[in-house]
C-alpha cells in the first residue's frame, strides 16, 4: 500500500456516536499517532459534511483539526442517506442536500483547505 485512509467523518465525539461510528475523537489521534511513529506520514483523512446537527463553525473545526494532523489529502464528502444507516432513520428516503445549508460548508472547506472554487 502507498497511503492509509482514515474515515474519520467528524472529530465531535456526539455526532460519531449519532451516526454509529465505533470511533470517537481520541481515536483518530491516537490512529495518527500510531502511523507516525511506524513512519507512515502518507495518510488521508476522510470528513463528511451536513451530518445532523454540524453547524458552520463546528464543519470549521473539524476541517481546522484535521488540517493540524498534517494529512498527505484530506478528502471531503457531502452526507449521503443510505438505507440501513442511521441517517435514514432520521431523514427517511431523501438524499436532496438544501444547497443553502450544503454552500457554507464548501466556502468553508476551500477557505481552510486552500482549495480553489
Amino acid at each position: 500500500f502507498n497511503r492509509v485512509s482514515l474515515g474519520v467523518q467528524s472529530f465531535d465525539n456526539q455526532l460519531l456516536e449519532c451516526s454509529g461510528r465505533a470511533h470517537r475523537r481520541d481515536d483518530i489521534f491516537d490512529a495518527v499517532r500510531m502511523l507516525k511513529e511506524e513512519g507512515i506520514d502518507n495518510f488521508s483523512i476522510d470528513l463528511i459534511s451536513g451530518l445532523p446537527g454540524l453547524c458552520l463553525a463546528g464543519w470549521t473545526e473539524t476541517l481546522q483539526e484535521a488540517v493540524s494532523l498534517n494529512p498527505s489529502h484530506i478528502s471531503c464528502y457531502d452526507l449521503q442517506v443510505e438505507e440501513s444507516t442511521p441517517f435514514h432513520k432520521w431523514f427517511g428516503s431523501t438524499n436532496e442536500v438544501d444547497e443553502d445549508t450544503s454552500i457554507a460548508p464548501k466556502i468553508s472547506t476551500r477557505n481552510n483547505l486552500g482549495i480553489l472554487p
